[in-house]
């Protein structure tokens, strides 16, 4: 029985990783949809650049754990 669950504990966690790797890159996607779009209307956000270079920071110190 605690076979079971440690396996059935593994497969959520292995789930979870992939969810919140497939929502990152939906976010960077988004962000960047975003600045294409405020560019096409001629404003210009200054910040976007930053944040993307802060998540994909956050994103990879976390993959080293």
């Amino acid at each position: 029985m605690n076979d079971k669950l440690q396996r059935i504990y593994y497969i959520i966690g292995i789930i979870q990783r992939v969810s919140m790797v497939i929502v990152t890159i939906l976010m960077c996607y988004a962000a960047y949809k975003i600045y294409d779009l405020s560019l096409s209307y001629g404003v210009e956000i200054k910040e976007i650049h930053q944040l993307v270079q802060n998540l994909y920071d956050m994103i990879h110190r976390s993959w080293l754990f």
